[in-house]
């Protein structure tokens, strides 16, 4: 029987061996080192216990028996591992590394035994019920506390798994599940061992005995295409993905986030797996999961630094619950600025910069509910003759400072447009009329009085002719307005020009 378990512990480390090489050939799935690494440990734990039964002294099985430690504290923290890196745990990934320092310290303890007794007081070979002589090892309260840990440890890994479980779509609901039973099987069968068979004079290996949970652990691996790219690839996308990534769950916490979401969101508080998102995005309304629909919900978000955010919902619902949602976050600053562009272009005059007619249309139909709405068209006065006689780039610099100086003198209550080749419009809201007469005529002597100087020291004086009109209603359109204050206009030019004239009341400025 002896014989027997020697073959079965040759053959559990040639298992293990090949599990170990698959695995480091897969480096690049994630949890994969971890998983060769687990294996590595069994393959120790195997070959320690196989030198172990076949030792001839007392001293040798009492090496090989302390080598096997290396395996018996490696195995559950490499599971854990495992776990952490599979369901891609970003918080506990960043710590996992420390893990190690647990079984690092106990082996020390174990080889140096001698040295100090914490961990054994003594040793004795026992009949084996089955298998012949066997090891006991006399442990300290210390050495069993220690293992009590380490029993523990693969429950961890369970919990990770079964979290993992609730958030993963039904295509990798098997293999987690698979991976569950894999590892609360090596729970068990240690319980066992050390509960029951111990106690009746048998004495397994547990590298023989984790042989089942071994090849149930690379089934359910193999069985569901593991080893291929769709874990590399969701693993490489969520990290390099030019889109913010956050993972919020029911009670409004983070539980996933990826790298550019971090940078993307301004806040006071550091954005972190664990935190509350509303206290992270810091937005003008609270994000609240139950006043949302089931459907993809757009929120648009403004940082701190001026930038612009687009927040896109996508609820994650199971049993017809929602139970957290993935938000994509678009840093949209600069598409907002080049749309912003487009309309001061599309609505700007380009020579002056004033608003052109559909400028001045657009702002019409943005802005409703003044109490009264004026109109004025302007025209400079025999602007044909300053063209012919000083050119057109001096009819250039004479309507930019036109421009210039309606931009100065309308600042309150008015928006300045050019709406022709050198008619202008005021449009004048919530004054009365006589102001808009006053400023109008006001603005008209100045121009009167104003000199534009060419470069080869000309000067051009010009005046002005000014028509205004008075919306009859507030759903008026605009372009009756500007239709009546073009009559007014005329009339003002027919009157000799450089005057300000009323639609139908025809006063002219004296």
């Amino acid at each position: 029987m002896q014989f027997l378990q020697g073959l079965l512990l040759a053959s559990s480390s040639i298992l293990y061996v090949f599990f170990a090489y698959y695995a480091f050939r897969h480096r690049e799935v994630p949890g994969a080192i971890s998983l060769g690494y687990l294996m590595l440990a069994t393959v120790i734990w195997s070959v320690g216990a196989y030198f172990e039964i076949f030792a001839s002294s007392i001293e040798q099985m009492i090496f090989w028996r302390n080598v096997q430690q290396i395996g018996v504290f490696g195995v559950p923290m490499l599971t854990l591992s495992f776990a952490i890196k599979y369901t891609l745990n970003r918080a506990l990934s960043k710590i996992h590394r420390f893990l190690f320092v647990f079984p690092a310290v106990i082996n020390l303890l174990i080889f140096t035994n001698g040295y100090h007794h914490l961990m054994r007081s003594g040793y004795d070979i026992v009949e084996n019920a089955i298998f012949g002589k066997e090891l006991v090892v006399h442990a300290t309260a210390f050495d069993t506390m220690l293992v009590g840990i380490n029993f523990v440890i693969p429950l961890l890994a369970v919990a990770l798994f079964f979290d993992f479980r609730q958030k993963i779509g039904v295509a990798y609901k098997r293999q987690v599940t698979l991976l569950m039973i894999s590892t609360l099987y090596t729970f068990l069968v240690t319980a066992l061992k050390m509960s029951v068979l111990s106690s009746i004079g048998i004495y397994i290996s547990m590298s023989v005995l984790y042989i089942p949970s071994a090849i149930l652990f690379f089934f359910s691996l193999f069985r569901f295409d593991y080893f291929n790219l769709a874990p590399i690839a969701y693993n490489k996308v969520f990290d390099v993905i030019h889109e913010g990534v956050v993972v919020i769950n029911k009670r409004m916490r983070i539980v996933d986030i990826n790298p550019f979401a971090t940078a993307l969101i301004a806040s006071e508080d550091k954005i972190a797996v664990g935190k509350d998102i509303n206290a992270c995005l810091k937005a003008s309304f609270q994000f609240e999961l139950a006043a949302l629909s089931g459907q993809m919900t757009t929120y648009n978000l403004s940082c701190g630094d001026n930038r612009m955010i687009d927040m896109t919902y996508h609820p994650i619902i199971a049993s017809e619950n929602i139970v957290g949602a993935v938000l994509l976050l678009a840093d949209v600053t600069g598409q907002k600025e080049y749309e912003k562009f487009l309309i001061e272009r599309a609505y700007q005059d380009g020579l002056t910069g004033l608003l052109n007619r559909f400028g001045l249309n657009y702002f019409h139909d943005k802005h409703e509910g003044y109490q009264s709405l004026i109109v004025c068209v302007l025209d400079l006065d025999h602007f044909k003759s300053i063209n012919d006689q000083y050119g057109h780039l001096n009819g250039d610099t004479v309507l930019i400072q036109f421009s210039d100086m309606l931009r100065e003198t309308f600042t309150d209550h008015c928006e300045v447009a050019r709406i022709g080749g050198e008619e202008f419009a005021l449009y004048l809201y919530d004054q009365t009329l006589e102001n808009a007469f006053e400023r109008a005529d006001t603005f008209r002597k100045r121009i009167d009085n104003h000199v534009v100087f060419t470069e080869d020291g000309n000067a051009i004086h010009f005046t002005v002719s000014i028509g205004i009109s008075i919306s009859v209603n507030a759903n008026e359109p605009l372009k009756l307005i500007i239709a009546r204050a073009d009559e007014a206009l005329y009339a003002a030019k027919n009157a000799n020009r450089n005057r300000v004239m009323l639609y139908e009341t025809n006063i002219a400025n004296h």
